[in-house]
């Protein structure tokens, strides 16, 4: 069963599901509480050392630093929350860069974040998996699905599955290669 709830579905098994920690450096009270009502419901926001995401105010931009990785990603005031939340996702998220799948609940999984998708967006996302580093023209994913290229079909389809990988693991998951097809996404 999955709730909607402020632009995001909750799924009612997950609830009890550990999230990521995330540490807030600020000076400003309303800063941090506003990072704090955005990352709502994706993070658990702590004061611990030991947390999973660190996001620091330099007064002109957030600096954010994730454990186990020595990258960091910076976001330039003013930001919107979607872009805040992208960063995080996707900053907690290379823990483990591994994408992977569950057939049986049709979840695209990246490191410990999962998505639930359609029976449709679910064969996209396992041919892109089969694919290895190499992408896939929308021709053959088209062909292997419904036995006939169908570019509409096939654009909906991708575009939705964007969408979605996009909310989930962070903008520019699912890619497109110029004059060769779509790929995942594969950072270190």
């Amino acid at each position: 069963m999955y709730y909607y709830s402020m632009d995001k579905y909750i799924n009612s098994e997950k609830i009890n599901e550990v999230l990521p920690t995330c540490r807030i450096i600020t000076k400003h009270d309303e800063i941090y509480e506003m990072i704090a009502s955005i990352l709502d419901g994706y993070f658990t926001v702590t004061k611990d050392d030991n947390r999973d995401l660190t996001i620091t105010d330099s007064g002109h931009s957030l600096i954010f630093s994730s454990k186990g990785n020595a990258a960091e990603e910076v976001l330039e005031r003013p930001f919107s929350p979607a872009a805040l939340l992208s960063v995080a996702k996707s900053m907690t998220a290379r823990k483990n860069r591994t994408f992977s799948s569950d057939s049986t609940n049709r979840l695209a999984i990246l490191g410990d974040i999962s998505v639930q998708l359609t029976e449709t967006e679910f064969r996209l996302y396992e041919i892109l998996l089969g694919s290895g580093n190499m992408p896939v023209s929308a021709e053959v994913m088209s062909a292997s699905i419904w036995g006939k290229y169908d570019r509409n079909l096939c654009t909906v389809h991708l575009s939705n599955l964007r969408r979605k990988l996009d909310f989930a693991f962070g903008d520019g998951t699912l890619i497109s290669v110029r004059g060769k097809g779509y790929a995942l996404r594969r950072t270190n």
